[in-house]
Order: structure tokens, then sequence, then C-alpha cells
């Protein structure tokens, strides 16, 4: 993923090492594509960026997934950084199942992220690829699940839309 910030671009990505599996690997560069600054970010085990954005102040919002740190296997992970790459704070949601964040909002002191979470409740179905749509709202020091439900009603909802877009045209070329 990447973002234009003030005077260049932010892209994030996987880098690989022989001290972990893969870490968050997070760079900035000016308009002519020279890097102003790079780090990586992660602990042990495999962390992973999925988008990046910029916040009001300057900073930079990272979320993606992480093994090394959270309440479970896989929590939602977001780290926010200054506008010269240095990590402000990082803090996770999740439990015992697999979640991963794909995008993140700031909301005035809060953070609003969205992704998926393995089904609520139901351990015998993680890594099962049955996930439920999951909206995390989270400070720096707090967590609050917004909405969880079933990709499956994402889904049906999606189709019906579709097809009452495809009548509302039908009936216009008529």
């Amino acid at each position: 993923s990447m973002c234009a910030t003030e005077g260049g671009y932010v892209l994030v990505g996987d880098k690989a090492s022989a001290q972990t599996t893969t870490d968050a690997w997070i760079t900035k560069v000016d308009a002519s594509g020279n890097t102003i600054w790079s780090r990586t970010i992660g602990g042990k085990e495999s962390d992973s960026p999925a988008y990046v954005t910029t916040t009001p102040d300057g900073g930079i919002l990272v979320c993606g997934f992480t093994f090394s740190a959270g309440g479970g296997q896989r929590d939602f992970w977001l780290t926010k950084l200054s506008s010269i790459g240095k990590v402000l704070f990082s803090v996770t949601a999740g439990d015992e199942a697999f979640q991963e964040a794909y995008t993140v909002i700031p909301a005035e002191d809060k953070y609003v992220l969205f992704g998926w979470t393995d089904p609520q409740g139901r351990p015998d179905l993680i890594g099962m690829r049955l996930y439920d749509f999951w909206v995390v709202k989270l400070g720096v020091s707090t967590q609050q699940v917004m909405s969880c439900f079933d990709f499956i009603w994402v889904a049906a909802i999606l189709v019906i839309a579709i097809v009452i877009v495809a009548v509302v045209v039908a009936v216009i070329k008529l």
C-alpha cells in the first residue's frame, strides 16, 4: 500500500529477516523516488501491514496484522508514526481467533479499523476461511468492537444491491 504525504509518498510492505519471519517495512520517498527514511517494525513473529494513510496532524497510520503482540493468534495491528518515521504508538485488537485489518479511518482521538475475523465463539473454525466482517474502534489504550457480522450477509446485501441496480438500468433503457 502507499499514500501521498507532504513532499512525497509512504510505502508499506513485508520484509523478511533472519531474526523473524516478516516485519512491516515502511519507507518514505520524495517525489522523485529517493528514500527519505526507511524502517522495519515488528516482533519475533510475522507482522504485516495492509494499509497506510496520513493523519491531519501529519502522522502516518499503518494497519495490518501481528502474530507478535496482542491477545490471540493473528490480531488487528495499528501503528502511528511521526512524519520522520518515529513510532508514536502501536496497539492491537483481537481474541483467540485470527483477525486482519485492511483499512483504518482516523476519528478524532480514536481510530476505526475494518477487516475480518474468524467466526466469534467458534475456535473449531479457525483457519477454515469462514470469515466475519469486523469493525473495531481503537484508542491508544482502549478498544471497542463496534460490529461483527457474517460475510455471507454482506455478500447477500451486495448481490441484492447489484440486482436492484441492474433492474433500474434495464427499466431506464426501456
